[in-house]
Order: structure tokens, then C-alpha cells, then sequence
């Protein structure tokens, strides 16, 4: 079988003599050593964290009342009293999205935040017993308990709810 010769659709650049000259001695003598090189330290501070800044006093006040509340999509289920982590939610309800602020979070476990199984289960048993994960499983997640702006009003109707009982 007879076969076409390769042809290029671009043309290769050209290299310039004085380039051409180092590459034939650089082949011919090997690569040069390289050499220890003191890295200079900035003095600019680098920014750390997210978009939202340190939590006020009313905020850090929320956050208390949302680790008293629990996981909302396990409360939805029927079993209260599970560990939250808060949940920042983000504009559009993308991931990597921009914060929206301290003042729209919601408690939800490590499983349905973060998607980390429990002890002694993996995904498939952590999903079958506990429900979608938000990080894993976006839409079946939100098809079960609803929407971000859902979730956030069940959270804020408990939390008023908290204020109000002592």
C-alpha cells in the first residue's frame, strides 16, 4: 500500500543562526548544569480566603444558631440533630461561584456539603441512606429538598423560630 507523504498546514518557524549555532554546541557538549538561585522573598501579603470578609457579631450569632438547627436537607428527611457544616451560597448557585454573603448560609453535613461519606460507608451506601450530596449530586440534590433561596428561607424560618423561643 502506497502511502501520501505528510504534509504540514502551517510552516515550521524558522530558527535564527545565532539560536541555531547555541543548539549544535548545547547537542554536542550536553545541557548546562543548572545553578542554585536564591528565591527573593515579597514583601506583598498575598490574600487569603474567600470573598466575604470576617463574619460580624450577628453573623457569628447566625452561625451558632445554624449549628444548633443541624443539617437542613437531614432535618427535611426526619432525622434531626445532625452536625452541620455552614454552606455559604453563591450567586447563581454555581460552584466556585462568588459568596453571596454570611447572611445567606445554610447548615448542611459533611456528606450532603462536602460529599465525605460517613464512617464506615462509602458513596453508593452514604447516597442510598442519606440522600443526594450538593457537591456530587447538584440536581438530585436540589430536585429532593429544593432551591438555594428554599433551603435559605426553611433556614431563616428556624432561626426566627430559635430567637423567639428561649
Amino acid at each position: 500500500m502506497k502511502r501520501a507523504p505528510i504534509s504540514r498546514k502551517t510552516v515550521l518557524r524558522q530558527v535564527s543562526p545565532k539560536r541555531a549555532a547555541s543548539i549544535s554546541t548545547e547537542v554536542r557538549r550536553g545541557p548546562k548544569p543548572m545553578r542554585a538561585v536564591a528565591i527573593k522573598a515579597s514583601t506583598k501579603r498575598m490574600r487569603q480566603g474567600r470573598s466575604t470578609g470576617k463574619p460580624t457579631s450577628e453573623q457569628q450569632a447566625r452561625f451558632q444558631h445554624i449549628r444548633a438547627i443541624g443539617c437542613i436537607a437531614s432535618l427535611l428527611d426526619g432525622r434531626a440533630g445532625v452536625a452541620p457544616e455552614v454552606h455559604h451560597l453563591n450567586q447563581g448557585g454555581y460552584h466556585g461561584g462568588k459568596r453571596r454573603g454570611h447572611d445567606f448560609t445554610i447548615g448542611l453535613s459533611r456528606w450532603h456539603h462536602q460529599g465525605i461519606p460517613p464512617e464506615g460507608m462509602n458513596e453508593c451506601q452514604a447516597r442510598v441512606a442519606l440522600g443526594p450530596s450538593y457537591k456530587l449530586h447538584k440536581m438530585a440534590f436540589r430536585a429532593r429538598y429544593g432551591t438555594d433561596d428554599q433551603l435559605l428561607e426553611t433556614t431563616n424560618k428556624l432561626i426566627a423560630l430559635r430567637e423567639v423561643t428561649p
